[in-house]
């Protein structure tokens, strides 16, 4: 399935730029994928964009899931009522189980991907036996958050949500950059299976 919008789709208030995107939904065996594509159509100019995917993963409650997250250098971002405070902490984390408390999802817990060399990460939830395996590779940054019902939302993100203290579009944090008449592409899978109940 795909889902285009070309200059034609939008006005220059709502984007002053001559931009395009695809967006392109494949099912593969058991993957589905998941493909940007961007094409900056001026001729001189570079073109500002910031994206992601919110796909959520049902659960029997909110303390039935488990999240396991690869080993590597994650940074946190701080962003309370949704706007970056500019205040970061660095996790070198071994491996497994998410090192975050459950209460926290409901402020939504920002990582940038600083050094995780094999991007795959593991949503279970065993009493309904869902497991969903997600390759983040090339992705960036990844925002978790759930409002205490039973799912998580584990969003690839290329770009962060704004500061307290705004910013110039074009110089906010994780800003993708596509340069004149260039394009740029990002990929991310999903998949699923069922998880043996033994």
């Amino acid at each position: 399935m795909r889902y285009s919008i070309t200059p034609e789709d939008f006005s220059s208030v709502e984007y002053p730029l001559k931009v395009s995107v695809d967006l392109t939904y494949e099912i593969e065996s058991n993957t589905v994928s998941v493909l940007f594509e961007f094409e900056n159509h001026e001729p001189e100019l570079t073109a500002h964009v910031s994206f992601g995917l919110h796909p959520g993963f049902a659960a029997t409650s909110f303390e039935s899931f488990h999240l396991q997250m690869p080993k590597g250098l994650y940074r946190r971002y701080f962003s309370p009522g949704n706007y970056l405070l500019g205040e970061t902490r660095e996790i070198e984390f071994s491996g497994g189980e998410m090192p975050f408390s459950k209460s926290e999802l409901a402020g939504s817990i920002i990582l940038e991907l600083v050094d995780v060399p094999r991007r795959q990460f593991s949503y279970v939830d065993p009493p309904s036996g869902r497991w969903v395996t997600l390759d983040l590779t090339g992705v960036p940054y990844l925002t978790l958050w759930s409002d205490g019902g039973p799912f998580l939302c584990i969003e690839p993100c290329w770009g962060l949500t704004d500061h307290h203290e705004q910013r110039a579009f074009e110089d906010k944090q994780g800003i993708q950059r596509i340069p004149a008449r260039g394009e740029l592409r990002a990929l991310f899978s999903i998949a699923p299976q069922l998880a043996s109940s033994d």
